[in-house]
């Protein structure tokens, strides 16, 4: 096209359409023998290439000239009184900004870019996240990845597209926006043209796993050649089809991690199943595929919702940072987390913790954060055996009403105290406590905490609420604290360390949150006005829950009653500079 375009005198035949639809829209009253075949145009605006220093002098004193006509004709418009008039100029209007639109487009600045910061730019585009480079779809339907699309606007560009590998080798495809698309070759399309280029990419609900796993061309996703080369896989089952959990069972996994797999290049991991899937009834089938593979340099692992499988690496992997382990086993838990040896980042939520399960004594030197979402008993010897010298962040979230019993308490401080870890942020979500011994020793523990967060169960409400603020009350201060409060229920005072019960917990806390509901919140009120006599708290976050029968029913009471308690809050701003928020939940 390039060629054929300098051979012809290369913008000469642009310039000289455009000159003659100007002139003729200038000259008469009806469109219709205006020609209307700009094909040629459209050839040239395709090619991608820019006009010489004389050709653009040319074309900006055009684009002068189409301007100039679009305001007469907008004058025109504005004084017509004739509606049939009015709808020819209209029309005039509109072929001369398609006009204009050409020009700009061909001495557009980005036609000027070096090839090298072009491919710069189609990689941030396409290859830097899968998740910018999805099909998906809209209101008006399926759109093209951003890789298809980039190909489609000029053959300079397409040429560029196809000759670099990197933006053919990361992207995601979701089969239930695929619609009528044939969705096995967009992905061999993918795969041949990424030419072995590290493959970073995440195919959610697929049913027609087998046709691309195996089934497809020699460039396959089960080919040894992709397999070495693979960076990134990630899928996620979005619709809860049966048909696509069986075929993540059957074929997916079985394939892409069959024993002794080596991925030497795999530096991100996610596998995601749900609930009501067919992983989630085989074990009562005593049914537990077994996956061992071999990934030197993985970084990040997730698994979801595979209690049945039984997963594990062949040697320890050094550069796993985060982990994050849903509805897994404990035993499969353990075998991973023993092979991750410098995890910084730990999430668990384990099932089917068994009596097989034993967690070994381990150091995690790099473990800084630590998130537990379930506190089955099992769960306790795994506090008992780890060690954890540079965590920072503690975050427990039951999903459900859970009393934190003695043992687990126990469990926890002897993680702390094991671990002389700086904690900073503590998180406790569904978590009650009902007497101070525990509260004592675990704050006593965390001198360097600056943030915490804590939201009781809904059922509990002040039982949970009020020892916790007791116990970060002054110690010289708890009485007042008592008197202030005897309408809410009575703290039970368990004994504990009288050296604990002495000392002000948490002194270097700066951010407090917490949840609870709306008529407890003179608790808090209590507490901060105690409180600031100590200084150093900075943020508080207060999130209120309203009961449904004061929402129905007495919609003005409530609303009231939660500006009242807002108010009351907001004093504490200004002089004790203190950030107060307020969220009804």
């Amino acid at each position: 096209m390039s060629e054929l375009i300098a051979q012809t005198g290369r913008f000469e035949h642009f310039h000289a359409f455009i000159t003659h639809a100007l002139s003729f829209c200038n000259e008469v009253t009806t469109l219709s023998g205006l020609d209307s075949d700009k094909t040629h145009c459209f050839n040239i605006i395709r090619a991608g290439i820019f006009p010489s220093a004389s050709e653009l002098l040319a074309l900006n004193n055009l684009a002068d000239d189409i301007q100039s006509a679009l305001d007469r004709c907008q004058d025109a418009i504005d004084k017509s009184l004739h509606h049939g008039l009015s709808t020819v100029l209209e029309m005039r209007k509109h072929l001369l900004r398609v006009y204009r639109d050409m020009i700009f487009s061909v001495r557009a600045p980005i036609r000027k870019l070096p090839l090298e910061i072009l491919i710069n730019i189609f990689e941030l585009a396409c290859s830097s996240h899968v998740g910018l480079n999805s099909l998906s779809r809209n209101r008006r339907g399926v759109v093209p990845v951003a890789t298809l699309v980039l190909s489609h606007i000029c053959s300079r560009w397409r040429n560029l597209v196809v000759s670099v590998p990197a933006l053919w080798s990361c992207f995601e495809f979701d089969y239930t926006q695929l619609g009528h698309l044939d969705s096995e070759s967009l992905i061999h399309l993918f795969l041949e043209r990424s030419r072995s280029h590290i493959l970073d990419f995440a195919l959610h609900n697929c049913a027609r796993w087998r046709s691309v796993v195996i089934d497809g061309p020699a460039l396959s996703l089960n080919s040894s050649e992709n397999q070495h080369s693979m960076r990134g896989f990630s899928t996620n089952p979005r619709c809860s089809s049966r048909r696509t959990q069986s075929a993540l069972l059957d074929t997916v996994l079985p394939l892409l991690f069959a024993s002794q797999r080596t991925f030497p290049e795999l530096r991100d991991l996610q596998v995601s199943s749900i609930e009501s899937s067919p992983l989630s009834t085989m074990r009562f089938l005593g049914f537990s595929p077994s996956f061992s593979i071999t990934c030197p340099k993985l970084r990040s692992l997730v698994l979801h919702n595979l209690d049945t499988i039984d997963f594990r690496f062949t040697q320890p992997c050094p550069a796993v940072e985060y982990v994050a382990l849903r509805g897994i086993s404990a035993t499969c838990a353990s075998q991973i987390l023993m092979s991750s040896l410098n995890v910084r980042d730990i999430i668990l939520n384990v099932t089917r913790v068994g009596r097989a399960c034993e967690w070994k004594p381990h150091t995690f030197h790099c473990a800084r954060m630590l998130e537990i979402q379930t506190l089955d008993k099992g769960m306790w010897p795994m506090l008992d055996s780890f060690t954890m010298p540079a965590l920072t962040h503690l975050r427990f979230i039951s999903p459900m009403h859970m009393e934190l019993p003695s043992a687990l308490a126990t469990s926890l401080v002897s993680l702390l105290t094991r671990s002389r870890a700086f904690l900073t942020h503590l998180t406790l979500h569904s978590i009650c406590f009902r007497t101070s011994r525990e509260i004592l020793q675990l704050l006593h523990l965390l001198p360097t905490l600056t943030y915490l967060d804590y939201k009781p169960d809904i059922k509990q409400g002040e039982w949970c609420l009020k020892p916790l603020l007791r116990c970060l009350t002054p110690p010289l201060l708890r009485t007042e604290f008592d008197c202030a409060n005897e309408a809410f229920a009575e703290v039970v005072q368990d004994g504990g360390d009288e050296q604990c019960s002495l000392e002000l917990l948490l002194p270097n806390l700066q951010e407090l949150v917490l949840t609870f509901w709306l008529e407890t919140h003179p608790l808090l009120v209590n507490f901060l006005r105690l409180r600031k006599s100590s200084g150093g708290l900075q943020k508080l976050q207060v999130h209120l829950w309203i009961r449904r029968h004061y929402r129905q029913w007495n919609q003005e009471h409530s609303f009231a009653t939660s500006l009242s308690a807002s108010a009351k809050f907001q004093g504490f701003k200004g002089d004790d500079g203190l950030d107060v928020f307020v969220h009804n939940v």
